[in-house]
């Protein structure tokens, strides 16, 4: 398995998977190299979560081959992870409009 627990991966778009793998009478995705299921639930957690598609790989399951993830229920698989995410830092806010002036 490629990643591992604590690595911070982006998800594939929805319409990226779609084009692969097509949808399923119940509007989900269904990965035929791997028998796990991209549900429209799982989009729409990510959507509100609104976290640019990265999520944290909590665990694996090595006897089918997924990865479970902390911030959405559910389980993926490598052909629904685009990459490893880069390091994102905590942008750090601008309390004073002053800061921005450099006054």
């Amino acid at each position: 398995m490629r990643y591992k627990p604590g690595d911070k991966v982006r998800i594939r778009t929805w319409e990226d998977m779609k084009k692969e793998f097509g949808v399923s009478v119940g509007s989900d995705i269904y990965s035929i190299s791997h028998p796990c299921w991209f549900t429209y639930e799982m989009e729409k957690q990510l959507k509100k979560l609104n976290i640019n598609r990265i999520l944290t790989i909590k665990g694996i399951d090595e006897k089918f081959n997924t990865y479970q993830v902390q911030e959405i229920n559910g389980y993926l698989t490598e052909t629904m992870i685009e990459c490893l995410a880069p390091e994102y830092k905590e942008e750090e806010l601008i309390t004073n409009r002053f800061e921005i002036l450099d006054l």
